[in-house]
């Protein structure tokens, strides 16, 4: 149906859609269009624009993170996971859902701002030591130059997701958050997540439009969860 899509649903109800650009071509004069709640942004970095404008909050009311629909819509819609913090950002796709610690994430952009690490954020070179050991191949030679180069590395390494799947992502969503810092530090202050159960069945009847039910002939291939990013 929206294969390669994606979509974040707010705490108000609202779906806001990203597709690939033909479909953003089609449908972009319609009403969702004129409302800004279509773009041919990537669904990670529309949730981080989202989340800047305020559109989210609050964020203990609950938002659905979709990051890719694929074929199965009726299968997603009937297990979506809410997030209420982000300490556990749900992203949701027909494959499942899986969890990450954008908090985490947010505080560690934050640390290596601090140690004028900024500029090395999202480059897998800074991170490969880190990376290998979230894989099981730590080289202990390249982690013991990586400590060297870390003006302060207990921070830095106690700031870090403690997932090591969260952790094979610090590259690409460092390079999202890093530019927007100063905007997305106030939700590090989080509030008691409120009921999930009570935001899923406020949530039920969201559905993409009627209208937009594309074919999906000349489409790109569909991506596969986690590769969004």
């Amino acid at each position: 149906m929206l294969v390669g899509s994606g979509g974040i649903i707010t705490p108000e109800a609202e779906l806001y859609l990203t597709l690939p650009p033909k479909l953003f071509e089609k449908y972009r004069d319609g009403e969702w269009g004129q409302q800004g709640r279509l773009s041919i942004e990537k669904p990670f970095e529309r949730l981080i624009s989202l989340l800047i404008q305020g559109v989210l909050d609050p964020i203990e009311d609950g938002f659905i993170y979709i990051e890719n629909w694929g074929r199965k819509v009726d299968g997603l819609m009937r297990q979506l996971m809410p997030t209420t913090s982000l300490h556990e950002l749900w992203c949701n796709s027909e494959n499942g859902a899986s969890v990450l610690d954008l908090h985490a994430i947010i505080t560690t952009a934050q640390v290596m701002s601090d140690q004028g690490l900024a500029s090395q954020a999202g480059r897998f070179a800074f991170w490969k030591p880190i990376l290998d050991a979230a894989k099981g191949q730590r080289d202990d030679k390249a982690f013991a130059q990586w400590l060297v180069n870390v003006p302060d590395p207990a921070a830095l390494l106690q700031a870090i997701p403690t997932d090591p799947y969260d952790r094979l992502k610090l590259p690409a969503v460092l390079g999202w958050v890093m530019p927007h810092l100063d905007k997305l530090l106030p939700y590090c202050h989080t509030k008691t997540q409120s009921s999930s159960a009570t935001f899923l069945s406020a949530q039920s009847s969201i559905q993409p439009p009627v209208s937009s039910k594309p074919s999906t002939e000349g489409a790109h291939a569909e991506p596969e969860q986690g590769k969004l990013f």
